[in-house]
């Protein structure tokens, strides 16, 4: 987890968010967390 000194603790960010899911990912289920850099697939 990445502590920043001065902001806001209350609310985690995308980064910390993501980060966190891909340690229970990695760590829990025991598999690769998806690529976020990714695009979103666009639907018509």
């Amino acid at each position: 987890m990445v502590y920043v000194p001065g902001a806001n603790h209350h609310t985690l960010g995308t980064y910390t968010e993501r980060k966190l899911l891909d340690f229970f990912v990695r760590n829990i289920l025991g598999q690769t967390p998806p690529d976020w850099n990714t695009k979103p697939i666009e639907l018509e």
